[in-house]
């Protein structure tokens, strides 16, 4: 039987190895899209909500609203 990954065995909640070279790029991958987010015309939705798909794997589909955004503001 084969180790676990230090990727299984931190969700799994165990002790793994931080500097792990898989977990350092799924890192730097996740710290691109968050600065693609984070940058992103606020009313490029389409684009938004493509990048927090890829970043968390799924997107439901009434998740985009935001505090302070126009559509959630009483006239």
């Amino acid at each position: 039987m084969t180790e676990p990954s230090m990727r299984d065995r931190m969700l799994a909640g165990e002790l793994y190895i931080a500097d792990d070279p898989d977990l350092i790029r799924e890192n730097e991958r996740a710290q691109r899209l968050t600065h693609a987010i984070n940058t992103s015309n606020p009313t490029d939705r389409e684009r938004r909500r493509e990048l927090l798909t890829e970043l968390l794997g799924g997107f439901g589909e009434d998740s985009g609203r935001t505090i302070g955004s126009a559509d959630s503001q009483a006239s």
